[in-house]
């Protein structure tokens, strides 16, 4: 998303998916810019906290009330702004490493202004670009993901929603940066082999028992 999209996002445009722990995002909802997107259960496990923490401040959640806000005034709470939005994001990512703070010198020209490779939100999209490339999710449906125009598509390529659901499913775990969602998924598909391989020994037992039954009776007779 934007990060204009961001600020401007209400409770209203968040719908819980528990299947997946997921949240269906509606981006720009009240404009003909409208289109669907989803969190990772990793970003629905944040706002989630996120939420629980203003309530207990005791802020009372309604559907209209902004998904980010900018100060705890239980009387106001009001939505956070772009720029306020844009220091937090720098912050964040200065003090996690993933950008250096460069000083400004006299090398930088008159206006001391030191340009990176890349902007400082723009570079979120890129990355969820590449790794919906990466996770093959359907051209078209990718761009959607973005906000982006599909030319003619636009009027004729309408997708049923379970359809893109689907398509993103497939770049979570390359959209995850903690790996507790992958070893979650591992864990599910190791404990599902094991109970297969659990009910295969069972039935092949069972198969011996009235083999061997069968022939000692037949012995018998």
């Amino acid at each position: 998303m934007r990060i204009r999209a961001i600020i401007e996002l209400k409770l209203q445009d968040l719908v819980n998916v528990p299947e997946y722990d997921l949240y269906r995002v509606t981006v720009y909802s009240e404009s003909g810019e409208r289109y669907i997107t989803f969190t990772t259960p990793e970003a629905t496990k944040s706002i989630d906290v996120y939420l629980e923490y203003r309530k207990r401040y005791g802020e009372k959640l309604t559907p209209k009330s902004p998904v980010f806000r900018d100060q705890f005034d239980r009387n106001d709470p009001a939505s956070l702004s772009l720029r306020a939005a844009e220091r937090l994001i720098s912050r964040t990512i200065e003090k996690s490493g993933i950008r250096t703070v460069e000083r400004i010198t006299e090398l930088h020209g008159e206006k001391g202004k030191i340009r990176k490779n890349v902007r400082l939100t723009a570079g979120f999209r890129k990355f969820f670009d590449t790794q919906l490339i990466y996770a093959q999710v359907e051209p078209r449906t990718k761009e959607l993901f973005l906000g982006h125009s599909i030319g003619l598509d636009d009027h004729y390529f309408k997708p049923e929603e379970n359809y893109v659901l689907n398509e993103y499913l497939r770049a979570v775990d390359n959209l995850t940066i903690n790996e507790e969602n992958r070893l979650r998924k591992e864990l599910v598909k190791l404990t599902k082999k094991n109970s297969e391989l659990e009910s295969m020994e069972i039935k092949h037992s069972v198969a011996g028992i009235r083999r061997d039954t069968g022939h000692t009776e037949g012995h018998g007779v």
